[in-house]
């Protein structure tokens, strides 16, 4: 199992497009990472893209939500239709700059033709980030003008993912930011908003399947953790 595979989700979407063979043919294949770490075991480094979008983007590009994605790897196609074309032939490219320059340019392509999030779903987003997840969906709906049911539904289907897990996301890379910045576990969960250090080594262990400790026993373990929520 590769170490620099482990992903941590940090409000954004992690896809990785995977261009193994599949029945004698490449195509892409997904997995979306949502609220748990994931360990991926791949194939050769090189038929795996990653891609990171900001939190409704997918939605936006593809009306196509990840509140379906699971941790097996799924055709694209199957997700987003007859909008995948385009990307099975970016591993005809030979070398991953020229890859790097066809994905590009697929997905400016496909946000030239994008869905805006609508003002009201961004101002609550804005609201949870600026609160680092300290908000009920109670407040998100009413910042968004909504009703309870309507914001959640909204909400999934744009994120994809509930409040309360993008919520408790949130939290977890604010306290992953301290850490990185060196400063103790205890000073990280007061600032994330956990109610004390076991509850913070509980969401690592649950995370990560290590606590804040074991994690950054090494330095070569800071590079896999996201700086930026």
């Amino acid at each position: 199992m590769r170490r620099d595979l482990v992903m941590v989700p940090d409000g954004h979407l992690e896809i990785f497009l995977d261009f193994r063979a599949v029945a004698g043919k490449k195509i892409p294949m997904l997995v979306g990472i949502r609220p748990n770490a994931i360990r991926l075991k791949t194939g050769r480094p090189l038929d795996i893209m990653g891609i990171k979008f900001m939190p409704g983007m997918f939605y936006s590009l593809f009306r196509a939500s990840t509140a379906a994605f699971s941790k097996d790897f799924i055709p694209l196609s199957s997700v987003i239709g007859k909008a995948a074309l385009p990307f099975n032939g970016v591993f005809k490219e030979r070398t991953p700059a020229a890859r790097m320059r066809l994905l590009n340019a697929i997905l400016a392509d496909c946000a030239g033709k994008r869905e805006p999030m609508s003002r009201e779903l961004s101002a609550a987003l804005e609201s949870m980030y600026a609160r680092k997840g300290r908000i009920t969906v109670g407040e998100m709906a009413r910042t968004a003008g909504w009703t309870r049911r309507w914001f959640l539904e909204t909400f999934k289907k744009w994120i994809g993912t509930s409040p309360r897990a993008f919520s408790k996301n949130l939290k977890f890379v604010i306290a992953v930011r301290e850490l990185n910045a060196g400063n103790r576990p205890v000073a990280a969960a007061h600032e994330a908003g956990y109610a004390d250090q076991p509850h913070l080594n509980r969401a690592f262990k649950s995370q990560m399947g290590l606590t804040p400790g074991e994690t950054f026993k090494y330095k070569r373990h800071r590079k896999i953790l996201p700086l930026e929520p």
